[in-house]
C-alpha cells in the first residue's frame, strides 16, 4: 500500500530545541495553550503498548524527538518534516511504501487525523487489530473499572427505597415494539413509520432511549417506556429535557426501564421506575433466590440490547427501530434535542462551540456503533419481519414489588460480600465494604 506524502510548508516553534508546536500553512498543529499536556496524554497512549507489539505510528508532529523511547515504527507524511527526523533523531522509520498488515496496530496520531482527513480511513481499518486487542483489557474490564463506584453506589441507594418495582412485561403482549434511538435519522423513520401504523391501523408499543426520548416527545409522538442504562452524571440532562418537555406538552412522566445500579436521578426527578435483572453479580443472587424474571443480557453495551431483551419477553413479538443509522449525517451520529445538547448549552463558549462538542461525541460514538452494528448483522431475530397479527390495546405494565429490605436480606443470606469480592477481587473490596457494607 502506499500511503499518503504530503508535501507542506512546515515551521517548528521553537526552531531549537524541544519544540512545542508545528505550524502547518499558518496553522498550528498542535493546541496553542497546552501543547505540553496534550503531548502527555498522547505519550501516555504509547506507553500502555506492549514491548513487543508491532505498532505503526503515522505522523509524530512537534513529538518526533521524544519517541526514541517507545516501540514503534514511524511513517512521517509530511515530507518536509521527515527530512529533520534525519538530522536530529534515530527514529526507526518506514517509507510510504508498506504492508500496514504486518502490524498489530496503526495509530495515527490525533492533530494529524484532524488536520488531513484523508489520514483517517487508516486509523478506521487498520487501527486494532485482534490480536494486538487480545493484550489489553477487554471493553467489560475497563468499563467495571471505571464505573464499579457508581454501579454499587446507586445500588445501594435502590436498597434503602421501600418499593422496588421489577418489570415482567406488557399486557397483552404487543405484536410490535418500536425502539427509538437518538440517530440522526430519527425524525425521518418516525414520519415513515407514522404512515406505515396509520394505514395498518397497528399500535406498537414505543420504546425510547433516554438520549431520544424528548425528541420523540416533541415529535408528537407518546413514549410508552423510556429504556436508560447508563449511570453516569450525564444521564440527568436527558431526564432534565424529558421531564420539562413532558411538562410543556401536559402529559405525564413516562416510566423508565433501567437496571439497579443505573442512573438515580430517574427517581430524583419524579419518574416511576421500573428494573430489571441483569448479569451484574448482586443481581444474579437476587435472581437466583427471588422471582425476578430472565436477567436481561446485553451483547450491544447499550440500550439497544434492553429493546431487544424485552422484545424477546413477548412471544411473537417483532422489533422495529427507528433512529439507529449507524452512519453520520453531516459529521453527527445524534438527532438535535437530546440531553447533549442541553449540557453544552450551558458551557459553550466562543472557544468551546457546540460543533466542537458534536466532534467529540462522533469520535465516540464511531466505535461504539460499528461494534453495535456487527452483533446486529449477527441477530437472526432483527432480520426483516413479515407482517404480524395486530393486537389492540390498551396495553398494561405488569411488575412485582420488592422492599429493599427483603432484597437486603437475601443478599446478606447468600453471603453476597464474599462473592462480589471474588468477582471483582481485592482492589474493589474496600468500594463494596463501604456501600454494601451490610453483606460482610
Amino acid at each position: 500500500m502506499i500511503l499518503p506524502e504530503l508535501d507542506e510548508p512546515v515551521r517548528l516553534e521553537p526552531p531549537v530545541g524541544l519544540p512545542a508546536n508545528l505550524w502547518i500553512r499558518d496553522r498550528p498543529l498542535h493546541s496553542l495553550k497546552g501543547s505540553e499536556k496534550e503531548f502527555e496524554r498522547f505519550l501516555a497512549t504509547l506507553k500502555a503498548i506492549p514491548v513487543n507489539a508491532r505498532i505503526l505510528l503515522i505522523g509524530a508532529g512537534a513529538l518526533f524527538d521524544r519517541l526514541a523511547a517507545f516501540p514503534v515504527t514511524l511513517y512521517e507524511p509530511l515530507l518536509q518534516l521527515r527530512r529533520l527526523y534525519t538530522e536530529r533523531t534515530t527514529l526507526s522509520t518506514v517509507g510510504s511504501d508498506i504492508d500496514l498488515t504486518q502490524y498489530d496496530a496503526v495509530i495515527v496520531h490525533p492533530a494529524y487525523r484532524r488536520m488531513f482527513p484523508e489520514l483517517n480511513r487508516f486509523h478506521r481499518e487498520y487501527g486494532i487489530k485482534p490480536e494486538s486487542a487480545q493484550r489489553r483489557p477487554g471493553v467489560d474490564d475497563r468499563t467495571t473499572a471505571h464505573f464499579l463506584r457508581q454501579w454499587l453506589r446507586n445500588y445501594s441507594i435502590r436498597l434503602n427505597q421501600r418499593e422496588l418495582h421489577f418489570f415482567e412485561g406488557f399486557s397483552p403482549a404487543p405484536s410490535t415494539f418500536l425502539f427509538c434511538g437518538a440517530g440522526p435519522s430519527l425524525l425521518e423513520d418516525l414520519n415513515r413509520y407514522r404512515e406505515q401504523f396509520a394505514a395498518s391501523q397497528e399500535q406498537p408499543i414505543v420504546l425510547a432511549a433516554d438520549t431520544a426520548a424528548a425528541a420523540v416527545l416533541h415529535a408528537g409522538w407518546p413514549v410508552d417506556l423510556v429504556l436508560s442504562v447508563d449511570s453516569g452524571s450525564g444521564t440527568s440532562y436527558h431526564f432534565a429535557l424529558l421531564r420539562e418537555t413532558a411538562r410543556l406538552r401536559g402529559i405525564p412522566l413516562p416510566p423508565v426501564l433501567s437496571w439497579m445500579a443505573g442512573s438515580a436521578f430517574a427517581e430524583q426527578a419524579g419518574f416511576p421506575v421500573y428494573f430489571v435483572p441483569t448479569l451484574f453479580p448482586p443481581d444474579q443472587i437476587l435472581t437466583a433466590h427471588l422471582a425476578l424474571g430472565t436477567p436481561f443480557a446485553n451483547p450491544y453495551r447499550n440500550v439497544l440490547g434492553y429493546a431487544v431483551a424485552l422484545t424477546a419477553r413477548h412471544a411473537g413479538s417483532r422489533l422495529l427501530m427507528a433512529g439507529v443509522g449507524f452512519k453520520p449525517r453531516q459529521n453527527q451520529f445524534y438527532v438535535r434535542g437530546t440531553g447533549y445538547d442541553l449540557f453544552h448549552s450551558m458551557r459553550q463558549n466562543r472557544l468551546d462551540t457546540a460543533e466542537q462538542y458534536h466532534v467529540q461525541l462522533t469520535d465516540r460514538q464511531r466505535h461504539a456503533n460499528r461494534s453495535a452494528l456487527a452483533r446486529l448483522q449477527e441477530a437472526e431475530q432483527l432480520a426483516g419481519a413479515a407482517a404480524l397479527q395486530s393486537v389492540a390495546g390498551p396495553f398494561q405494565l405488569r411488575s412485582t414489588t420488592y422492599s429493599g429490605a427483603t432484597l437486603s436480606k437475601t443478599l446478606l443470606a447468600a453471603h453476597a460480600g464474599t462473592l462480589l469480592r471474588q468477582e471483582f477481587g481485592e482492589p474493589f473490596h474496600s468500594l463494596t465494604r463501604r456501600h454494601l457494607a451490610f453483606c460482610d
